[in-house]
């Protein structure tokens, strides 16, 4: 029983860091793009290329993508939620014995 209470836990945790990854990944992006003082707003043109140089290396484009990736937290925070009510009815049932 202790088993399968802790694949549900990890379950539940599971899909918190997978609600929450998106949203993370965004912010993350554009802490970097901000502390490196570049500009990774939407594009005005598909050829346009983001460019921000980070000790020599051009990030700017995966920064741009990962930047985009909040798009996704529509879909995915509720997933975080669900986690989240997961986690908080195990506890429940844990306290209840």
């Amino acid at each position: 029983m202790a088993r399968r209470g802790g694949m549900i836990r990890a379950l539940g945790v599971g899909m918190i860091v997978v609600g929450l990854g998106p949203v993370l990944l965004s912010m993350t992006a554009d802490a970097v793009a901000g502390l490196a003082g570049c500009d990774i707003a939407e594009k005005t043109a598909e050829d346009q290329l983001v460019t921000c140089v980070i000790f020599g290396l051009d990030v700017g484009e995966p920064l741009y993508t990962l930047s985009g990736l909040k798009w996704f937290a529509g879909l995915f925070l509720p997933l975080a939620v669900l986690g989240t009510l997961l986690l908080a009815l195990i506890a429940i049932a844990n306290r209840r014995r």
